[in-house]
């Protein structure tokens, strides 16, 4: 396996509400210490604070005056609305008003209003503004005309002092407002009200003047008449347009018939005609007649002849009477054509005359409306003047009225020491949890082992107590005689026994190797204590191949010139002259001798993995010593033959890369890592039965 195969780690921690509450029961003692110490830092800081004192003074600052009787005309001078109150305030609060009442009162001249800078008056008077505003405010009561007023001192009779002078200061301020206000008013409205009655009389005399010059009486009069005249001539006109288009049309007919009589005749204006009817009816008694004569006498006949005259004659007076009828239709149409002529030239001027008359009118509602508009500019304007003589009489309309004044108070009103003293108390306590919290995260090195396992999905097959001397020697004898020592670490071992069994999968954990990291990890003692309760319940066997510092001999007194697992190996001794039984135990002790050569020389050879295969069908258990890995690669060769694979690192002393890198080489080189135990941990002793309470309560809590 190469490390493109080992999945990335995230150093992250992570922790339950539980952990969280047993932590602080945990440091219950130190977190109660510092609170006490931060707590008692911060109260004696909050008992040495200055002391500041709070008057308060009730305004009214009312709207009209009711009983001035004055007339309803004059609210429009009044400018007070809903958001007056917020001018007040907002003017009270302004810098030219404080130092109104800065100069007024003298107030630079105390030393609670001055600074060790200020060198001239200007410079003390600056500072005396800045310290009254930051020091006064202002609150309406309700939705009332009343204003309470609030000056902080350090001083209970300089509070009550500023807090009484703020209002009067300021109804006095208002009313010289209002005079000046109201005689810069009057004053205005009375230069507007002279440049207005100039402006009135040039417009009117501009109007008659207008007037006079364009004559004029009454022009809309005028101008229906003239208008009435133009629908008159437009008629006139329209009929005489008919008339004008049927004699061109009948103009147009002679000039087609030319002197035909007959062509003539079959126009429907000379049929029209009475001569020319009577004339017709003539010629056609006279043509029978003849007819008639005819049938009787020749044409020389003096009677054929005679009626033959008349005839003609008649035919001769006809032609007459048309060619008259000719000139009298021409000079109709003509007629006709110059009064429509003279009809459309009197229209023309009708209509420019009616045009003038509009522009007249325009221009003389223009000059009206002006000189009404003046006037009622004028008339305002004249109003407003006698409004504000009337205002400038009366004075001030507002009521204006010191509720209550201030006394000097009697305790201060900030600091608050008991509040001040509770939110120590309690911000001290988090600081104080925080801090130990913090630290134990820095410290505890265990912790983050445990989240670092879990992220690499290794498992920690158990955690062992950190004895002390006097209790590790303990261990140790019990464990070589086969008894039972201290409780707590003889249940862990037991827990280690019981996780190697739990472990097994398809393959059983026959051959176990115990290896460590880095410095003293404990691995040997581990080792022993596992092998030892192994063997109190089946055939187990204990091999030192730790051939660097081999302890396990020492630990159960054999003779050093005892042989071990390396003249086995160098075939010096039989295997059965190695083996160091315990009496009444299934335990049996193979110790390992210190060599000057190279381990490896041992390990590497084909008789050693031999020896493994063989001991683990002649044993239940074979627990194998082997020196730590982050210092001798020995583990990884023996990790080979082996079925198992327990890492040893002490938390305090283990470097999390250092562990990483363990891991790495056993994943690399294919070993079967079974977990991690945690040796020489911290406060486990003490903690134990006091976690096992506090995690029963927490899982009651949280329904776990």
């Amino acid at each position: 396996m190469n490390n493109q195969d080992v999945a990335p780690i995230e150093d992250t921690v992570t922790f339950e509400l539980s952990d969280i509450f047993i932590f602080l029961w945990q440091k219950k003692i130190r977190i109660v210490l510092t609170t006490m110490i931060l707590a008692a830092l911060a109260g004696q800081h909050i008992l040495k604070l200055p002391k500041y004192y709070t008057a308060y003074s009730t305004l009214m600052l009312g709207g009209e005056n009711d009983g001035l009787g004055l007339p309803s005309s004059l609210a429009s001078f009044d400018y007070r609305d809903d958001s007056m109150m917020d001018t007040y305030i907002e003017f009270m609060r302004s810098r030219q008003y404080a130092k109104r009442v800065v100069e007024s009162e003298r107030l630079f001249l105390l030393s609670e209003f001055q600074s060790p800078a200020d060198e001239t008056q200007q410079d003390k008077i600056d500072t005396a503004i800045a310290v009254l505003q930051s020091s006064v405010s202002f609150s309406q009561v309700g939705e009332t005309d009343l204003l309470r007023v609030s000056y902080t001192s350090l001083t209970p009779d300089i509070a009550a002092r500023v807090a009484n002078v703020i209002g009067p200061e300021f109804f006095l301020f208002y009313e010289n407002m209002n005079k000046e206000r109201a005689n810069d008013a009057s004053s205005f409205l009375s230069s507007q009200l002279t440049q207005l009655q100039e402006k009135l009389t040039s417009a009117e005399a501009e109007l008659q003047g207008f007037i006079n010059e364009k004559d004029i009486l009454d022009l809309e009069s005028q101008s229906d008449i003239t208008l009435t005249e133009i629908t008159t001539l437009l008629s006139e006109k329209l009929f005489n347009d008919k008339t004008l288009a049927s004699l061109s049309q009948t103009n147009a007919s002679v000039k087609l018939a030319g002197d035909s009589i007959a062509s003539l005749m079959a126009i429907q204006w000379f049929q029209q005609n009475p001569l020319v009817v009577d004339l017709r009816n003539k010629i056609l008694l006279q043509e029978q007649q003849l007819q008639q004569i005819s049938k009787r006498y020749k044409y020389k006949h003096p009677k054929h002849i005679a009626v033959m005259g008349q005839l003609n004659a008649l035919k001769a007076e006809q032609k007459s009477l048309f060619e008259q009828l000719k000139v009298n239709l021409q000079q109709q149409y003509d007629n006709l054509k110059t009064r429509q002529n003279g009809l459309q030239s009197k229209i023309n001027e009708l209509k420019k005359d009616h045009s003038q008359m509009g522009k007249y009118q325009i221009q003389l509602s223009k000059l009206r409306r002006e000189v009404e508009m003046t006037q009622t500019m004028y008339e305002s304007f004249l109003a407003r003047l006698q409004e504000t003589e009337i205002v400038k009489d009366l004075g001030n309309k507002e009521e204006f009225a010191v509720v209550d004044y201030a006394n000097a108070p009697s305790f201060p009103s900030k600091p608050k020491v008991s509040l001040l003293i509770i939110m120590a108390g309690v911000f001290s306590f988090i600081i104080s949890a925080v801090f130990w919290f913090i630290l134990h995260l820095v410290s505890d090195r265990a912790t983050r082992i445990r989240q670092l396992m879990k992220s690499m999905d290794i498992p920690i097959l158990t955690e062992i107590p950190k004895l002390s001397s006097s209790r590790a020697t303990k261990a140790i004898a019990a464990a070589v005689k086969g008894e039972i020592g201290d409780y707590l670490f003889s249940e862990s071992i037991r827990s280690l026994r019981t996780s190697t069994l739990v472990s097994m999968d398809e393959t059983e954990k026959r051959i176990i190797l115990v290896t460590g990291v880095g410095k003293e990890p404990g691995k040997s003692m581990v080792a022993l204590n596992l092998a030892a309760s192994f063997g109190k319940l089946e055939k187990t066997l204990l091999v030192d191949v730790d051939l660097r510092s081999p302890s396990i001999g020492k630990t159960f007194k054999l003779d050093k010139e005892h042989p071990g697992i390396m003249d086995f190996v160098a075939r010096k001794v039989k295997f059965s002259d190695c083996i160091h039984r315990q009496l009444d135990s299934q335990l049996f002790v193979v110790p390992g001798r210190e060599t000057h050569s190279d381990p490896m020389i041992y390990l590497s050879r084909s008789r050693f993995s031999s020896l493994l295969k063989k001991l683990g069908v002649l044993y239940e258990r074979v627990i194998i010593d082997t020196p730590s890995l982050s210092s001798y690669s020995d583990a990884l060769v023996v990790s080979r033959f082996v079925d198992g694979v327990i890492i040893v690192c002490d938390p305090d002393s283990t470097k999390k890369d250092d562990l990483l890198q363990t891991i790495q080489k056993l994943q690399e080189t294919g070993a079967p890592l079974m977990g991690v135990v945690l040796n020489k941990v911290k406060d486990m002793r003490k903690n134990f039965e006091r976690d096992s309470r506090l995690r029963r309560v927490m899982n009651k809590v949280t329904g776990n």
